[in-house]
């Protein structure tokens, strides 16, 4: 009993120490400016929402990134009947191959059939929304069709390039990249090109495009 006490006294501390060195770093992050003659959510060093939504229960930036922080340390128990397993999903789309269907992969990654034409949303199928594989926030549950068990992919759509919607690992390891059509807000074409896509379109807030008749 006295050795798990420690365990857990040397892993709430490791905890707190890392939530510490978490705090110094937000605190440095850089403020964004605005870009002169540029629209309004054009910024110097990138891009921001806007008009900003209000929200009561919002307390800034660093918030948020707390709340991803614990979250990441503390993840919620998940019910083992949360997703379908993986041989009945693919089974269930594999029925429905002649029908225009959408199937929630996890978070925002969806698969959708329309047309003829198969679209994958904010592909993040890996285990961590991060920058490494070894560490950073671990999803919560497995996709529901893992990346390898993926039907051929025409078109991919990506609304922002945060790790759990644009994912490096994901991007790079779809197959027939030299026949799908990306589209991604402006400033992201550079990072399909280096990884062999060479059909993208960037879009600036409220712009659109048509790929085929879709």
């Amino acid at each position: 009993m006295a050795i798990n006490e420690k365990l857990c006294t040397r892993r709430y501390f490791l905890r707190i120490c890392s939530l510490t060195v978490f705090q110094f770093l937000v605190g440095c992050l850089p403020l964004s400016r605005a870009a002169e003659g540029k629209p309004r959510h054009h910024m110097i060093e990138g891009f921001r929402n806007y008009p900003p939504t209000p929200n009561p229960f919002s307390y800034g930036d660093f918030s948020f990134f707390l709340r991803r922080f614990w979250g990441s340390l503390f993840p919620p128990e998940i019910s083992p009947d949360h997703i379908l397993p993986k041989k009945a999903a693919i089974n269930q789309l594999n029925s429905l191959k002649s029908r225009n269907t959408l199937t929630w992969l996890g978070h925002s990654t969806f698969l959708i059939r329309l047309n003829g034409k198969t679209i994958l949303t904010d592909p993040f199928l890996t285990e961590r929304a991060s920058p490494v594989a070894w560490g950073g926030p671990k999803r919560f549950t497995p996709p529901g069709i893992s990346l390898k068990k993926l039907p051929s992919i025409d078109i991919v759509i990506v609304s922002h390039n945060h790790y759990d919607h644009l994912d490096e690992i994901t991007i790079e390891s779809l197959p027939g990249k030299e026949n799908i059509h990306v589209v991604v807000p402006l400033g992201l074409k550079i990072f399909f090109t280096q990884r062999g896509y060479p059909s993208v379109k960037e879009l600036d807030w409220g712009e659109n495009t048509w790929v085929d008749s879709i």
